[in-house]
Protein backbone atom coordinates (compact mmCIF):
# COMPACT_ATOMS: atom_id res chain seq x y z
CA UNK A 1 0.00 0.00 0.00
CA UNK A 2 2.91 2.46 0.07
CA UNK A 3 2.30 3.14 -3.65
CA UNK A 4 -1.21 4.36 -2.87
CA UNK A 5 0.04 6.59 -0.08
CA UNK A 6 2.73 8.01 -2.37
CA UNK A 7 0.21 8.63 -5.19
CA UNK A 8 -2.16 10.37 -2.77
CA UNK A 9 0.70 12.48 -1.47
CA UNK A 10 1.67 13.51 -5.03
CA UNK A 11 -1.91 14.52 -5.84
CA UNK A 12 -2.09 16.62 -2.68
CA UNK A 13 1.12 18.47 -3.54
CA UNK A 14 0.33 19.08 -7.22
CA UNK A 15 -3.28 20.21 -6.71
CA UNK A 16 -2.36 23.67 -5.29
CA UNK A 17 0.16 24.13 -8.10
CA UNK A 18 -2.50 23.40 -10.71
CA UNK A 19 -4.94 25.81 -9.07
CA UNK A 20 -2.34 28.58 -8.95
CA UNK A 21 -1.43 27.97 -12.60
CA UNK A 22 -5.08 28.14 -13.65
CA UNK A 23 -5.57 31.37 -11.71
CA UNK A 24 -2.43 32.90 -13.24
CA UNK A 25 -3.45 31.99 -16.78
CA UNK A 26 -6.99 33.24 -16.16
CA UNK A 27 -5.70 36.54 -14.82
CA UNK A 28 -3.47 37.05 -17.84
CA UNK A 29 -6.35 36.26 -20.21
CA UNK A 30 -8.65 38.70 -18.42
CA UNK A 31 -5.96 41.39 -18.59
CA UNK A 32 -5.54 40.83 -22.33
CA UNK A 33 -9.30 40.95 -22.81
CA UNK A 34 -9.53 44.20 -20.86
CA UNK A 35 -6.69 45.80 -22.81
CA UNK A 36 -8.09 44.71 -26.15
CA UNK A 37 -11.62 45.89 -25.42
CA UNK A 38 -10.43 49.18 -23.93
CA UNK A 39 -8.30 49.91 -26.96
CA UNK A 40 -11.07 48.95 -29.39
CA UNK A 41 -13.84 50.99 -27.75
CA UNK A 42 -11.62 54.01 -27.13
CA UNK A 43 -10.59 53.89 -30.79
CA UNK A 44 -14.22 53.71 -31.94
CA UNK A 45 -15.20 56.59 -29.69
CA UNK A 46 -12.28 58.73 -30.84
CA UNK A 47 -13.07 57.97 -34.48
CA UNK A 48 -16.66 59.15 -33.98
CA UNK A 49 -15.48 62.35 -32.24
CA UNK A 50 -13.00 63.16 -35.01
CA UNK A 51 -15.55 62.48 -37.74
CA UNK A 52 -18.10 64.70 -35.98
CA UNK A 53 -15.63 67.55 -35.57
CA UNK A 54 -14.51 67.31 -39.19
CA UNK A 55 -18.11 67.16 -40.44
CA UNK A 56 -18.93 70.43 -38.68
CA UNK A 57 -15.65 72.08 -39.70
CA UNK A 58 -14.36 72.44 -36.16
CA UNK A 59 -10.70 72.25 -35.28
CA UNK A 60 -9.76 69.77 -32.59
CA UNK A 61 -6.85 68.53 -30.56
CA UNK A 62 -6.26 64.85 -29.72
CA UNK A 63 -3.72 63.61 -27.20
CA UNK A 64 -3.17 59.87 -26.81
CA UNK A 65 -2.17 59.28 -23.18
CA UNK A 66 -1.75 55.52 -23.30
CA UNK A 67 -1.08 53.69 -26.56
CA UNK A 68 -1.77 50.32 -24.99
CA UNK A 69 -5.32 51.06 -23.86
CA UNK A 70 -5.99 53.95 -26.24
CA UNK A 71 -6.78 56.40 -23.43
CA UNK A 72 -7.01 59.88 -24.94
CA UNK A 73 -8.03 63.51 -24.50
CA UNK A 74 -10.14 65.24 -27.14
CA UNK A 75 -10.66 69.00 -27.19
CA UNK A 76 -12.54 71.08 -29.71
CA UNK A 77 -10.97 74.49 -30.31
Amino acid sequence: MPEIDQATSEVKTTAPTVVVAILAVGTVLLLLLYLGLSRYYNGQELKALVEGAEATGQSYNVIIHNGLTGRYSFNVN
